[in-house]
């Protein structure tokens, strides 16, 4: 679930200043049970049609029903809905304050909400704090809760209840839901993906790499639902972990068996960057390079994935100018994968660059948050590759930089993490 859709309300509003909200619709009474489908449909006709004024109506009628009213809704659908209200700020606020009195999400950890909670707590924070503070209190991801701790639009909700948005906190509630998930579940095989990584962060990596064996181990036994992509998924996070491990050459097995490079069919574009990553990282760019070669993604998000790598590997073998083409696409794609530009250009050691991205997102409420977060100290993994321990010791240069520090401590904070990045 980390493929995260990037929170695209308007900047105005996640600063958390008031905003107006257009006359709520008048017809605001819960719907009889005889009218639940037709409105769910009128809805979802609707949100399809781009009549979004419709559609968020027909959301109020149906949330006017209480808790549990919304649960219907899947969270690709929501938070598309969200993305789609981008520049309406009013009816994005209307929107998500629908979504609150039905009381959606924060109950299942793989229905992925929290890029409705983090913009609407920057809509309310000002003038209506509790609901600010309800929405933070459904952020599932120690990643999410990361980003609201670190940011001073929130400093109060999160300075109310500090034990609650500590970090390991965090991601121990995150390893509890994830234990408990169902394995009837269709979406059990995610389930476990993710619970390696709540693992791996909090330092219990054998722990880990067992939770991805059983899981291989019943997926490839058809004891468990799993689709193929699933099944890659779980390969790639077997790989993570067994680096995190020292166990370097099994790692780079397990993510070429996660990418399909070593199949007869085309490789699997995001988990090939995972492999050409790895790769870079153990001191093998050519190898990155090739593996590169054959993938032709489709999504910006991978695209920009795959160009930062191969800029990184290209910069690592001296070939600056072929890296400055990388990093001329990764320009035009930062706004759905800025640390994909940020990590090229701190592979370019372009500190200079590197801290004018950085001051940029920083001033900007919707992708303030990660950027505290990306300069924050975390603990290394206990066998870190060479590229793992350079890449720190580039960060801590960009970090120490004035511009830089001022520009953190203009919007919030940054904090040491004792959880592994």
């Amino acid at each position: 679930m980390f493929a995260s859709i990037v929170a695209a309300v308007g900047a105005a509003a996640l600063l958390g200043a008031p905003v107006a909200s257009p006359p709520a619709p008048r017809e605001t009474a819960p719907a009889h049970a005889s009218q639940t489908q037709e409105l769910r449909a009128r809805f979802q006709d609707a949100a399809a049609a781009g009549e979004l004024p419709d559609a968020v109506a027909v959301l109020e009628r149906i949330a006017a029903a209480g808790p549990g009213s919304a649960d219907w809704l899947d969270s690709m659908t929501a938070n598309q809905m969200r993305l789609d209200l981008e520049g309406e700020s009013g009816l994005t606020r209307r929107y998500l304050a629908a979504l609150d009195r039905a009381d959606y999400g924060g109950r299942d950890p793989m229905v992925w909400d929290d890029d409705l909670w983090l913009p609407y707590a920057g809509l309310t924070v000002i003038d209506e704090p509790a609901a600010a503070a309800r929405a933070l209190r459904r952020l599932d991801s120690p990643y999410a809760v990361t980003r609201a701790r670190l940011d001073r639009r929130f400093e109060a909700v999160v300075g109310a209840d500090p034990a609650w948005f500590a970090a390991r906190a965090t991601a121990e509630r995150w390893k509890a839901a994830l234990l408990a998930y169902p394995r009837t579940s269709p979406l059990w095989a995610n389930a476990q993906n993710d619970l390696a990584v709540a693992l791996l962060i909090l330092g219990e990596t054998d722990q880990s790499l067992a939770v991805l064996d059983t899981a291989l181990d019943l997926a490839g036994r058809g004891a468990v639902q799993a689709e193929d992509g699933d099944v890659a998924w779980l390969h790639g996070s077997r790989a993570l972990v067994l680096l995190t491990l020292g166990r370097r050459t099994e790692a780079l097995a397990a993510y070429r068996e996660a990418a399909r490079l070593d199949k007869g069919d085309a490789p699997l574009p995001s988990q090939t960057v995972s492999y050409a990553r790895a790769a870079i990282g153990l001191g093998a760019p050519e190898d990155a390079l090739a593996a590169l070669a054959r993938i032709r993604p489709e999504g910006r998000y991978t695209r920009a994935a795959a160009a930062s790598a191969r800029a990184c590997a290209l910069t690592d073998l001296g070939l600056r100018h072929e890296a400055s083409a990388e990093l001329a696409k990764l320009r035009d794609l930062r706004d759905v994968a800025p640390t994909a530009y940020s990590d090229a250009l701190l592979c370019a050691e372009d500190y200079d660059a590197a801290a004018a991205e950085f001051i940029r997102r920083l001033a900007d409420p919707e992708t303030r948050g990660e950027a505290l977060m990306l300069l924050s100290d975390w603990r290394m993994p206990p066998h870190p590759t060479p590229g793992q321990t350079k890449r720190a010791e580039r960060e801590a240069v960009l970090k120490a930089r004035g511009d830089v520090r001022a520009a953190v401590a203009a919007v919030g904070r940054t904090e040491q993490i004792d959880l592994i990045n």
